[in-house]
């Protein structure tokens, strides 16, 4: 029975609790005091568990030398001896196939690999193995792609519950001032589990029939052990009564003594009759035989059932039958989180997600919107404008209010969006000026300075008119003075 729980829960402290939860005793043999040689029914405890998965006994293998003793030297000058258990390659006998076995020698080895990976301090196993009751799904199935280490979880994010994946083994190591890199649960655990839900979808009818079978398997098992118990429960107390009347009734106190002891065993009897009824009431409310249909119908709801479990050790334990793990990296844009999944067939598979945006990008605005306001200021010509147009189609700005000159001015800062040099057919920029009468720009200001010339200033340049008139004025005045055509020759 400890091997079957182990094979379906994946976990020593599982099959403990689930023994726990059911009332069931697990027999142990006396070493010392007046029980020696006995054997005692009680409860099973952890390393108990632990030391029969890995014993290689139960399958059917005999071995001698499996613990090696080494000396060594405390602070305190004393030599102690420990004991360390060798790989099984060291081992200097094992013979295999030497008595009955209760599993086969691979069931052994599957065990013992289990039993390493359900090690969450393992240094050679980056993974760990049992699904656990945190928040996330994919607890124990990440890879870190910068520095190949596991990714662990975060809760508490600015005193709020936030589950979070983080790598950070080159800080905690002095490699760096940062983690390597950290993202909400939220953003990759609902794609990892549309898709396993999908690839379910085909098959579900052939999996609820297993799980069906499984659970009947599981309950006969049970049923065999509370009848087993029972039976033991029933031939202890047989066996007080036969002792009590076989006593002479003038040894009063061996009779009252028997007595006793044969009120205890009916009242253990008692017990056991009590636990195995609650059970297979428990059993029948929870699986009814006459609801084997209904169960095997709804198979083909597994997306409602999914998402109506609220068990998460359930979800984590259905994702790692089909996920072996995930190696996660992010783009060199920091925009999308790459994942590379690797399903327990060997096949990997590629997919981007795309992260939340940053604080910058949630007021940053978008190209469509740096476009449209482009298009209007080239339209128009005035921002005045441009805010009528955009309010009145009921657009808003990064930070959800109404457009303001500020923010259009902004914008066109931002992105370089000049507005149209609107003139009149007689109103020419300094460089043209210079060119049209072939002066340099001091002499152009200078004719502004001394209003020889109207001018428009704007607010991305001075626009100076000069009408046919007014160029014939300005020529003669060309001519007139002497610097000028001094450096007209010079030049």
């Amino acid at each position: 029975m400890v091997f079957d729980l182990f094979k379906e829960k994946q976990s020593a402290y599982a099959v403990v609790q689930h023994f726990g939860r059911n009332s069931i005793k697990f027999p142990k043999r006396s070493y010392g005091g007046r029980w020696k040689g006995k054997l005692i029914w009680g409860r099973v405890t952890y390393e108990r568990v632990l030391s029969i998965l890995c014993n290689p006994f139960y399958a059917g293998v005999y071995t001698w030398g499996r613990y090696k003793s080494f000396k060594s030297i405390n602070p305190q000058g004393e030599i102690v001896t420990k004991q360390r258990l060798l790989p099984m390659e060291e081992w200097p006998v094992m013979i295999k196939d030497h008595h009955c076995k209760y599993i086969s020698f691979q069931n052994f080895e599957d065990n013992r690999q289990q039993s390493q990976m359900n090690k969450t301090n393992s240094v050679t196993n980056p993974l760990s193995g049992p699904p656990r009751e945190g928040m996330t799904l994919l607890q124990g199935l990440l890879y870190c792609g910068i520095c190949g280490r596991r990714m662990t979880i975060r809760y508490t994010v600015n005193k709020q519950c936030v589950p979070t994946y983080e790598c950070n083994w080159r800080k905690r190591q002095g490699l760096t001032h940062n983690s390597c890199f950290s993202f909400k649960a939220k953003v990759a655990d609902p794609v990892i589990e549309k898709m396993v839900v999908d690839i379910l979808t085909p098959s579900n009818l052939s999996i609820a029939i297993n799980a069906l079978n499984q659970i009947e398997k599981r309950n006969t098992s049970m049923n065999r052990q509370c009848e087993m118990n029972i039976q033991r429960c029933r031939y202890q107390a047989d066996l007080a009564q036969r002792r009590f009347e076989q006593v002479d009734p003038a040894n009063r106190l061996v009779a009252a003594s028997l007595e006793k002891s044969w009120n205890q065993e009916l009242e253990k009897l008692a017990t056991a009759e009590k636990e195995y009824q609650d059970y297979l009431s428990r059993q029948e409310k929870e699986f009814p035989a006459a609801k084997k249909n209904e169960i095997t119908a709804l198979a083909s709801r597994i997306p409602d059932l999914w998402d109506k479990t609220t068990n998460i050790k359930d979800k984590k334990r259905s994702i790692r039958l089909l996920i072996s793990d995930i190696t996660v990296t992010r783009d060199t844009d920091k925009k999308n989180l790459m994942l590379n999944l690797r399903w327990q067939t060997g096949q990997t598979q590629q997919f981007s997600v795309g992260l939340p945006p940053s604080a910058p990008d949630k007021t940053r605005y978008p190209k469509e919107m740096v476009d449209q306001v482009r298009k209007l200021t080239l339209l128009h010509g005035d921002d005045n404008k441009t805010i009528e147009a955009l309010n009145s189609q009921g657009i808003l700005s990064a930070t959800g209010k109404p457009f303001t000159k500020d923010m259009i001015e902004w914008i066109r800062y931002k992105h370089k969006i000049d507005k149209p040099l609107i003139r009149t057919e007689h109103e020419f920029t300094v460089p043209e000026v210079r060119k049209m009468f072939s002066v340099s720009k001091h002499m152009v200001y200078y004719w502004v300075s001394r209003k020889y010339v109207q001018t428009r200033r704007t607010q991305k340049c001075i626009l100076i008119e000069i009408n046919p008139t007014r160029q014939l004025e300005l020529r003669q005045i060309i001519d007139n003075s002497y610097k000028a055509n001094c450096r007209l020759v010079t030049a």
